[in-house]
């Protein structure tokens, strides 16, 4: 009889955990799909909300935010992304494709309560006559520059948005027209601008797709120096470098203003290929007119740019001609002047034809030939010279092959003209 006591009391133990575990997993699981439903509730209710925006307030939009119901926290995320008929979610660099739709997506979720979260998306089409822009950032190396702020600014429609996940930026829903692409101060772009900035046009129903290399600025230090390798200090007329690279916008970036026997060049996109840097403003001064092999790695005028480099140096070859006036001897001192003129030669495709001129006088001695050096860039010159009495002007070109110094001789001894030269 105890025993047979002891079994009920076991079978009714077992039946009663039963009953009760199947009323708790009957409440968990309406609680579960109460919860469910209210998720349900908030993601349709943010997808109205969204709706309700611009279409162009929600291009690349992005949105976390948490919501109390009930005294339980959920999680609502809102999403765009543009999509096409044919291949779904646009491309960063497929330039074929049109922007169809903007594709809204709402995700609810609350870890303690909910197992998979519940989302909701809808299509919502562009206004008609707009296009879409992709800007896609990218470092010198390729590498893609995310979060970073984009601006996008036309005659009559301006916005900005940051760069996503794949280095894009996604402008939708834009009027056709023309647009300028802005990325942030403190970042270069090859044309070395900062900040940097590209043209883009916006046609109806397409996609346009801009791609921008940017970088920290770098910047160089141009040391003057004589073929010797001797510090030269050009006048201010000659205190000028021309930094060359084939991706700048005329193949060249000109600097004045130089400061004794230096002068730096800043805001430089630091290419891995490196620059050239030469003496003087025009193309005519370039030494590589005469030695296409000039800027070579470990040379002169070449220099190779990091990321944020600041004032790197490097030496700049200048010619350095010496002007030996000579007039019949005479009695008493004399004073020799002599002036160099940049001439364009259209031989070495120069169409660059200055005022800039170098001056300097020698007073000395008595002798029948007084000397002059000067310090300034490779090119043609007229150069004139004179005794205060009488002048003569002769033509000539100083390249990086000439002898240092480089010999120029005026004759006032015959053909020569009455006066002085320009002062």
């Amino acid at each position: 009889m105890l025993i047979e006591v002891m079994v009920g009391a076991l079978m009714l133990a077992l039946i009663t955990t039963a009953v009760l575990t199947g009323l708790d997993g009957a409440q968990e699981t309406g609680r579960k799909n109460r919860n469910r439903s209210v998720a349900a509730t908030l993601a349709q209710q943010d997808i109205e909300r969204l709706r309700a925006m611009p279409v162009t307030a929600l291009s690349n939009f992005s949105q976390t935010r948490t919501v109390d119901a009930n005294g339980v926290n959920y999680t609502v995320a809102s999403t765009t992304e543009w999509v096409s008929d044919s291949t779904g979610v646009i491309s960063c660099s497929d330039e074929t494709e049109q922007a169809d739709y903007l594709k809204v997506s709402s995700t609810v979720s609350s870890p303690a309560t909910v197992s998979q979260p519940v989302v909701e998306t809808t299509l919502l089409a562009p206004a008609a006559g707009t296009g879409a822009v992709v800007v896609r950032l990218t470092d010198r190396d390729g590498l893609v520059r995310p979060s970073t702020s984009v601006s996008l600014a036309g005659s009559t429609y301006s916005t900005s948005q940051a760069t996503n996940t794949l280095g894009c930026a996604i402008f939708g829903g834009v009027p056709a027209g023309n647009y300028t692409a802005r990325a942030p101060g403190g970042l270069v772009s090859w044309a070395s601008v900062n900040p940097a900035t590209s043209a883009v046009t916006v046609a109806t129903g397409k996609t346009s797709v801009v791609q921008m290399e940017l970088e920290p600025p770098a910047s160089l230090l141009a040391n003057f120096v004589k073929p010797s390798g001797a510090p030269a200090a050009p006048t201010a007329a000659w205190g000028v470098v021309s930094v060359a690279h084939a991706k700048l916008p005329g193949g060249r970036k000109v600097f004045t203003g130089a400061t004794g026997t230096s002068l730096a060049a800043d805001t430089l996109f630091p290419h891995h290929d490196g620059y050239g840097v030469y003496a003087g403003g025009c193309k005519a001064n370039n030494p590589a007119n005469w030695d296409a092999d000039y800027f070579l790695p470990g040379g002169p005028g070449y220099v190779q740019l990091d990321p944020s480099d600041v004032n790197k140096p490097v030496n700049v070859v200048m010619a350095a001609p010496r002007v030996t006036v000579r007039r019949s001897s005479g009695s008493g001192g004399w004073t020799a002047h002599a002036r160099f003129d940049e001439a364009d030669d259209p031989a070495l495709g120069s169409t660059c034809t200055t005022s800039r001129a170098g001056f300097q006088t020698n007073n000395s001695g008595s002798t029948s030939t007084k000397n002059l050096d000067f310090a300034l860039p490779f090119g043609t010159y007229d150069v004139c010279a004179d005794d205060s009495s009488r002048r003569r002007t002769v033509s000539v070109t100083l390249s990086p092959t000439d002898p240092a110094p480089t010999p120029v001789t005026v004759d006032l001894t015959s053909g020569t003209s009455s006066g002085r030269c320009p002062t």
